[in-house]
């Protein structure tokens, strides 16, 4: 059922790309679970759990040595940045939330 609901943010038939995105955007577990929803076989289905992954790790190495460029300083960059990984997502639900109309708390 978690899987429906994942998967139909993006349209009834996901292609590969939305997959790989899936896994970029929940975790590799949710987008190995969304391929094999859609039929992709084991070695597929976790080729693209491994390759939204890969994206997401690509992503925060990169901010992480730009912000530590501009610190200087590798202790506050990590700060910095895990308080980002977390504090992204919320805010993201949150204002979903409020466009949506439904009641945040």
């Amino acid at each position: 059922m978690t899987t429906n609901k994942t998967i139909a943010a993006y349209g009834h038939n996901p292609g590969p790309f939305l997959l790989v995105l899936i896994a970029f955007g929940v975790d590799p577990m949710t987008g190995r679970a969304a391929a094999l929803a859609q039929g992709h076989n084991f070695i597929t289905g976790w080729a693209i759990a491994i390759t939204g992954d890969m994206i997401f790790f690509g992503v925060v190495m990169v901010s992480t040595i730009w912000l530590n460029n501009i610190l200087g300083d590798g202790t506050w960059t990590a700060i910095i940045i895990m308080v980002l990984m977390l504090g992204i997502p919320a805010l993201i639900r949150k204002i979903k939330k409020s466009i949506k109309g439904e009641k945040t708390v």
